[in-house]
């Protein structure tokens, strides 16, 4: 399955949270108008967290961002963007990760940063909108 269409737009990234186990990350988006929290996704099994962003020094959180999607992704779009990502381990196990049958690419884009995380399970809430 593949999301054909972002899952938020136009919101601001508010705060990255890493698992103190280093599995999980909390990704937490804000309304851009109420400025109240309007999603939040817990990627769970992590395996790749890429985050870029062109701050100056007086910039930072929370941050506009364009696009949030989530893509459920096939064990060949995996090893793909491993390979992409340049994961530094070898990218042969991504199969051991998808025991379940299922990896995701959440991305986030436009604006001021640049994140893709690369996981085993996606929740969200509020739950409706995957």
């Amino acid at each position: 399955m593949s999301m054909n269409k972002p899952v938020l737009e136009d919101a601001n990234l508010d705060r990255i949270e890493i698992g103190r186990d280093g599995k999980s990350v909390i990704l937490t988006f804000l309304d851009m108008l109420e400025g109240r929290t309007c999603l939040t996704l817990r990627c769970d099994g992590l395996v790749i967290l890429e985050y870029q962003n062109a701050f100056f020094a007086e910039d930072g959180f929370a941050v506009y961002v364009g696009h949030v999607g989530v893509d459920q992704i096939s064990q060949e779009q995996t090893k793909s963007n491993l390979k992409q990502m340049r994961y530094q381990f070898d990218s042969e196990e991504a199969s051991d990760w998808q025991a379940n049958g299922q990896c995701f690419l959440v991305h986030v884009e436009g604006g001021e940063v640049l994140l893709r995380v690369l996981c085993q399970n996606v929740i969200t809430e509020p739950s409706t909108l995957l």
